[in-house]
């Protein structure tokens, strides 16, 4: 599994046992969003906002708003299954 780290600044990968396996680290304050694209799914899709809850901190990084690509060539993405059938669940109560 793939996380976005937020704050953290970079991506981390965990294995299926949850031990993490990898972090990589980008030259952004705050990351806030990952995905898989390519036609084999192994491309990883990174993505930054323009603005986070400390707009101080995003002024100082210029990859604020960015996207980076990265081949995970040993990981694969999963394909996309169709939305289940079953309504959710009123949380809202």
């Amino acid at each position: 599994m793939w996380v976005a780290l937020g704050e953290g600044g970079g991506v981390a990968r965990f294995l299926p046992d949850a031990r993490l396996d990898e972090i990589i680290s980008l030259p952004a304050v705050f990351v806030s969003s990952l995905s898989f694209g390519g036609s084999d799914l192994r491309d990883v899709l990174i993505s930054t906002p323009t603005t986070t809850s400390a707009p101080s901190s995003v002024e100082r990084c210029s990859a604020a708003g960015a996207r980076y690509l990265a081949s995970a060539s040993d990981w694969r993405g999963c394909e996309r299954r169709s939305p289940r059938s079953a309504p959710m669940p009123d949380i809202s109560k």
